[in-house]
């Protein structure tokens, strides 16, 4: 990016403006408004609109409150002329709505304006010719002097055909691109126009200095404004009119500013709409004003109608963080956000004649015609108080706050699982599934209840227990409480109420009600049930069962993620007690050990820990270690003897190779186990001293390796652990142990069990690592 060739505003343009007073000012009344959408947004937009467009979005105009509308540009295109006589021919106009006109400052195109308005009771001509210093040079190549003199013919010539028609003529008049022009010529050239109208406090004149392109922030256009307003001579004579772009996207706030400093009328779109990055957005002044208690004197109750007839007229499409009409705007998905609207709106129900104040929403969307239902939607980013929404507005369900952040939890689960938004009718069925409908292990079947006293209730639940029809009888001071008693006679697991409501979803006759019940356990699981019916008890005891079966069925999952964190604290105990970083696979393998270590791993030691993962590891297959001998030849070769049990007979085996591993390997295949490949070794002392035994790890693959080079997959990697004072020996039931586990999860296991007769089948010696 080349910053260096863009000049800051200020370096070009001086703003001598050292007592200004527009900050301390406050907005306290509605401007003039002056709709440009049939003009300045019509001729941005791709496809222009069409004649009976036009006059639908006109009657929009008129129905908001518009009093000034620019109904066009009759001299630049016929269709704008014949817009503007249709409107005063077919009457069209209201007697308190004056149509505005564009011309430029020329002399047929002004001419041509007065047809097109002849006849109408009062219009606006709106003059206008570019004073900025870069079309000066670069457009017109046309000095100052010459600049004046176009605008002063054009209001002369304004001014003598207003004195020919029937028609009231007020003259707006504007320097075009007045943020690119000197302040002293641009207070100039109004100064002359103004000298030409001799307007008066009745008949004023509108100045309009409009921020043509937005060239710098809003504080300094509010400097401008209030410079020109106290320097122009006639200032009683005159309405000041700003007309801002939003070319750096802060023509709401150059407006807003440039009303503080001076200017008494604003133009601008509907949403903004126009050329470039638009106009400024009329809807958003106004309900900024709104928002602050100030009446903007336009009927914005139904900004939903608004926008689509905009939308159907325009082509133009609504970013759904627009302003006020977005359809995002009024919505919270933050959990934050949510829980805070959801108070406020509780709180509003109980205040509702105080001003509005409820968290995160600057106006109340009623008030625009925005509903209420759109307000709160939920996705994984959301929390308690937007589920909790949902349910009360739309299904009329109060959950208790101590069940909202459990039933949060299950939205959210959802919600990330679906990876998107969940909407309300998914939020009730998650809800139904998860209380309504649980049924394991406790269903109700029916009940009875029996007054035993004035005090006393006898309660009979008839449920479905482990597929088997029982009977449960409690005695209490209420249904509820004497079908928990029952319910504890019968050997329920022990645990206590902690909640319980109800409420009527409806009115009427016919209206269900809901209920919640909490329970507890002893180690302080929590689970909330609900119940729907439109027998009130019913729905209580429906909530209770619900509860039940939803402890039981924590209660189950905390056991399980307990037995879970007992298996890897005891796995990473082993690692621990042996000193060493077991290898991944063989830390997988290991749940089962890991499992009776947990279950008892009080008195264990580094020696008891390692035999157990050996025998882990040897327990299985066909080979059992029982002795060793080795010795070298002249050529350094290790020539070995392995002395094994196979099936419960002794079998020895010879083999050859650089080293005890090499040899024994060989021995193997070449007694009929299918080849492998020894990928990864390492042993270490399990203690200190000359009789410390020593543990070894052992990795194979079957296949060979020259086969490996060739590309040919691998089968499963297995590991095989072997622990003897000799650390010959200890890597010897290593290698035995990863053969036998080899053989049983291989598809040669069949090859295998004829290892045990005298078949001798040669097969590839493989390399040992």
């Amino acid at each position: 990016m080349s910053h260096q060739k863009y000049r800051p505003y200020l370096s070009q343009f001086e703003v001598p403006l050292a007592d200004r007073r527009w900050p301390d000012n406050q907005i306290t009344a509605a401007p003039v408004w002056c709709s440009v959408d049939l003009r300045d947004g019509n001729q941005a937009l791709v496809d222009p609109m069409t004649f009976h467009e036009k006059m639908e979005l006109f009657r929009l105009l008129v129905e908001i409150g518009f009093e000034q509308i620019e109904v066009g540009f009759p001299a630049a295109a016929q269709v704008e002329f014949d817009f503007t006589r249709a409107l005063i021919d077919q009457r069209l106009l209201p007697d308190h709505v004056i149509p505005q006109v564009l011309t430029q400052a020329r002399p047929h195109l002004i001419d041509r304006t007065f047809e097109a308005i002849d006849g109408c009771r009062q219009a606006i001509v709106h003059l206008y010719n570019s004073t900025s210093i870069l079309q000066r040079r670069v457009v017109f190549r046309m000095e100052k002097p010459a600049i004046l003199e176009l605008a002063v013919r054009g209001a002369e010539q304004v001014r003598e055909l207003a004195g020919q028609t029937s028609t009231d003529i007020l003259l707006e008049y504007s320097p075009e691109s007045f943020t690119g022009t000197e302040l002293p010529f641009a207070l100039e050239v109004c100064e002359a126009v103004i000298e030409v109208w001799q307007p008066t406090p009745q008949r004023p004149i509108i100045l309009n200095i409009p921020a043509t392109v937005e060239m710098t922030t809003p504080n300094v256009y509010a400097d401008q404004v209030e410079w020109f307003s106290r320097h122009l001579s006639r200032r009683d004579s005159v309405i000041l009119s700003v007309h801002t772009h939003n070319d750096r996207g802060t023509s709401v706030a150059a407006t807003e500013l440039g009303l503080l400093a001076g200017a008494q009328r604003v133009e601008g779109t509907l949403f903004g709409y126009g050329e470039r990055t638009g106009n400024v957005d009329i809807v958003t002044v106004a309900l900024n004003m709104m928002s602050q208690g100030v009446d903007p004197k336009l009927d914005l109750r139904e900004v939903p109608r608004i926008r689509e007839i905009v939308h159907r007229c325009t082509r133009t499409v609504i970013h759904p963080r627009h302003p006020y009409a977005g359809d995002l705007v009024f919505t919270a998905f933050s959990g934050s956000h949510q829980d805070a609207i959801n108070k406020g709106l509780q709180a509003r129900q109980k205040s509702p004649d105080a001003y509005w104040e409820v968290p995160y929403l600057a106006i109340d969307p009623a008030d625009i015609g925005r509903r209420y239902e759109a307000l709160i939607r939920v996705n994984s980013q959301s929390g308690k108080g937007g589920v909790a929404y949902i349910l009360r507005s739309v299904y009329h369900c109060e959950l208790p706050r101590e069940m909202q952040p459990e039933f949060a939890a299950v939205i959210q689960e959802l919600s990330e699982r679906l990876e998107k938004e969940v909407p309300a009718d998914m939020i009730w069925d998650e809800f139904a599934r998860e209380y309504l409908q649980e049924s394991e292990p406790y269903r109700l079947r029916d009940f009875q209840l029996e007054e035993v006293s004035p005090e006393t209730i006898r309660s009979r639940l008839h449920l479905k227990f482990g597929g088997e029809d029982v009977t449960i009888e409690g005695t209490g001071n209420g249904p509820i409480a004497a079908s928990v008693e029952g319910l504890r006679r019968f050997g329920c697991p022990p645990f206590r109420l902690v909640h319980y409501s109800e409420h009527a979803r409806s009115s009427g006759e016919d209206a269900e009600a809901i209920a919640y019940i909490g329970l507890e356990s002893p180690a302080g699981v929590r689970r909330f049930g609900a119940g729907l019916d439109r027998d009130t008890t019913k729905a209580e005891l429906k909530a209770l069962v619900s509860a039940l079966n939803r402890l039981y069925r924590a209660t189950r999952q905390q056991e399980s993620a307990a037995e879970e964190l007992r298996v890897s604290e005891a796995a990473r105990w082993i690692e621990t007690e042996l000193g060493c970083e077991l290898p991944d696979l063989l830390f997988e393998d290991l749940l089962e050990t890991c499992g009776e270590l947990a279950r008892g791993r009080n008195g264990l030691t580094r020696q008891s820990v390692a035999e157990l993962l050996a025998r882990h590891t040897q327990d299985t297959g066909p080979y059992r270690f029982v002795d060793f001998s080795a010795s070298r030849s002249v050529d350094q070769r290790v020539h070995c003897t392995l002395t094994l049990e196979v099936e419960g007979a002794r079998r020895t085996l010879a083999g050859v190779g650089q080293g005890p591993i090499a040899a024994s390997v060989h021995a193997l295949c070449a007694a009929g186990v299918p080849a492998f490949t020894v990928t990864e070794y390492f042993e270490k002392a399990l203690g200190k001293g000359a009789d410390s035994d020593a543990i070894a790890f052992l990795a194979l693959v079957p296949g060979t390796e020259p086969a490996a080079q060739a590309g040919e997959r691998p089968g499963p990697r297995v590991w095989g652990l072997g622990i003897d004072p000799s650390t010959e020996k200890a890597e010897l039931k290593a290698l035995l142990a990863a053969v036998n586990r080899l053989l049983t999860e291989s598809h040669e296991a069949n090859a295998a069990s004829a290892a045990s007769s005298d078949v001798s089948q040669v097969a590839s010696r493989p390399r040992a690592s």
